[in-house]
Formats: structure tokens, sequence, C-alpha cells
């Protein structure tokens, strides 16, 4: 999913995706090691996934940081 696409979600559902991302990583991780997975692509495509997740997350954190910053200043 693009970032856009994930931008679109509210901070509930961007927490739960992450915890599904990661669950789904660490099974990607089990059956890589058993050799069981068809498309070797889809570990590196959570993990760019997780890295969207956190940086809006962040991003959201550091907003609404900066927008009550800017109301005590007021």
């Amino acid at each position: 999913m693009r970032a856009k696409e994930w931008r679109g979600h509210d901070d509930e559902e961007l927490a739960f995706q992450l915890k599904e991302l990661k669950k789904r990583i660490f099974e990607l991780q089990f059956k890589s090691a058993s050799e069981e997975i068809a498309d070797t692509k889809e570990m590196h495509r959570a993990k760019k996934d997780v890295a969207r997740v956190l940086t809006i997350m962040r991003e959201r954190k550091q907003r609404a940081a900066a927008a009550q910053t800017a109301g005590e200043g007021a």
C-alpha cells in the first residue's frame, strides 16, 4: 500500500495494521527458514509497509506536539 493510502487511516487503524504487519513478517520469517515461501519479495514489501506506518505515526505525533506548543505560546 502506498503512503498516501495509509494516511487515510485513523491512528487506531494504523496501530492495528502495524501489529498485523509485524505478525505477518514473523510468519514469513518462519516460512523463509523452512523454504515454504512462494513470493520472496513479500517480506520486503511487509517491512516497507511497517516503515511507512511508523513514519506516518511519527509525523502525526510531531504535528500534534507542534500544535500543542504553538497553542501554549499564544
